[in-house]
């Protein structure tokens, strides 16, 4: 067995049955891969072959769309997902590391924060067009090896339109239309704009002060039983493949409270990936952890007692999902700022400006893990753990950040643990120290300490072998699709 460098890190006590979905894993160590990486400079690049399938038991490819005009399941960036037209393929060398790891399991993941509300209202509010749909992804999953499909739409019965001229008639849902656009930045600029619309604007539930349905639904999205009837219908479509149906879940309580039954998601999904993550970041004037475990005084103080995780994942429980249907998400990121003064560093600090861009990730505010610890290496920086939020933070000069370091990975398996939570989730690999430049003594560190708190020893691979990537333009699709993706 391959033991992690890091393990003396971390405790290896387990504590419940072998959960069915987790597969031969006593816990679940789901992760998230965004696939813009690709393009991503230097050693910030990040393609599927640098995917360690060992530390996963599910690996989420992000993401595919929906196409608004025939409600059907498409590729948003044909020539990297695709072998069609000469293209790279990763759909299929993302499923073939199921032959590296047979317990893996590969899903795709669909939405997304640049794929916005409005169209999965549309698609999921008629009968019609949800078996379109429905129809088009188990044909989508069939083709490309699939075992799942994570949704992520972001958000039911929130963000649903970008028609600003009607946002007066929900008050502060006009900051909807903010979001950045590109497959690059889907990432980065997601962090960003979900939790600055839910943390400064806090918009009102869907439809209020409006009395036209269908105007409150192409504003705020779709009527929530709408989504859960598109659950509904997506696993009965999937039993008999069997397929399994997961969703991201938002992590603040209005968006819980807004877009989720739980109690009825609950009798359908398999499980539910909790963003535990984005409580504050540069979209503040003041400094704020990006995923604090528990509450601070001063959380009380500010009024954002529910920002952190402990009050997110007992909200989920309390609302109805079973604990054994819950991953917790973990960042491998963290959020900067700029101090307006350098000498007051702590939690709540003003700072009125988002730290400069990082090298790989290229967005102010955003750093992934194996950026910060490239800084960190670069010496002169003071580290701070929180006694009350128990999380970390380090600051130098002007520049404060926020993230989840090795201990900040075993308090939060071991709470995990400690709930008899399904087990974990993590946004996403290739924030990682994925090439082991920080002096770690592994590569993706922080992955390999989550897997070795909750599951003990890492498998063996299978050895590695590739398969021939055709030679010419090809089109892989079922015969029985009729949904046609072209390179470009």
């Amino acid at each position: 067995m391959r033991v992690a460098a890091v393990a003396a890190l971390v405790a290896v006590t387990l504590g419940v049955a072998v959960n069915e979905v987790a597969g031969a894993s006593n816990y679940l160590a789901t992760c998230y891969y965004g696939t813009w990486a690709v393009y991503r400079p230097g050693d910030g690049k990040f393609d599927v072959e640098d995917f360690d399938p060992m530390l996963c038991t599910h690996g989420i490819y992000g993401f595919a769309g929906l196409d608004e005009a025939t409600h059907k399941i498409k590729s948003l960036d044909p020539w990297n997902d695709l072998y069609d037209n000469y293209g790279k393929g990763a759909y299929m060398r993302f499923t073939d590391l199921k032959k590296r790891n047979p317990e893996l399991k590969t899903l795709l993941g669909i939405g997304g924060w640049n794929e916005g509300s409005t169209k999965y209202s549309e698609m999921a509010a008629s009968a019609s067009s949800r078996q379109t749909f429905i129809a088009s992804v188990v044909d989508f999953l069939k083709t490309y090896n699939f075992d799942g499909l994570d949704l992520d739409w972001e958000y039911p019965a929130e963000r649903g339109g970008k028609t600003i001229d009607k946002a007066s008639d929900i008050g502060s849902c006009s900051i909807y239309a903010t979001a950045g656009q590109g497959t690059e930045n889907e990432g980065s600029e997601r962090l960003l704009a979900t939790e600055k619309e839910r943390i400064l604007h806090r918009p009102p539930s869907c439809g209020k002060n409006i009395t036209h349905k269908a105007t409150a639904q192409g504003i705020c999205g779709t009527l929530l039983e709408d989504y859960v009837q598109l659950i509904k219908e997506i696993k009965e479509a999937f039993k008999p493949e069997g397929f399994l149906l997961t969703a991201a879940v938002g992590p603040g309580k209005t968006t819980i409270d807004d877009s989720y039954k739980l109690t009825e998601m609950a009798k359908y999904l398999d499980i539910f990936n909790v963003m535990a993550y984005d409580y504050h970041g540069s979209w503040e004037t003041f400094t704020g952890h990006v995923s604090p475990p528990y509450m601070s005084p001063l959380d009380i103080t500010n009024e954002m007692e529910t920002f952190n995780v402990n009050f997110t994942v007992n909200y989920y429980l309390d609302g109805g999902v079973p604990k054994e249907k819950m991953a917790m998400g973990i960042p491998l990121y963290g959020h900067g700022f700029t101090l307006n003064d350098p000498a007051v560093h702590g939690l709540y600090a003003p700072a009125n400006q988002p730290q400069p861009a990082c090298p790989y990730t290229r967005q102010a505010g955003i750093c992934g893990f194996n950026e910060i610890c490239t800084m960190l290496n670069e010496g002169g920086w003071t580290t701070v753990r929180d006694p009350d939020q128990q999380a970390v933070y380090s600051y130098k000069d002007r520049i404060w950040v926020g993230y989840d370091d090795l201990e900040s990975v075993k308090i939060k398996t071991d709470y995990i643990k400690s709930l008899g939570l399904a087990g974990s989730m993590v946004w996403s690999v290739e924030t990682d120290d994925f090439r082991g430049l920080c002096g770690f003594g592994t590569k993706n560190p922080l992955m390999t300490a989550i897997w070795t708190n909750l599951n003990g020893d890492i498998p063996t691979p299978v050895p590695h072998t590739t398969t021939p990537r055709p030679t010419g333009p090809v089109n892989i699709l079922s015969s029985s699709t009729t949904l046609r993706l072209t390179g470009r």
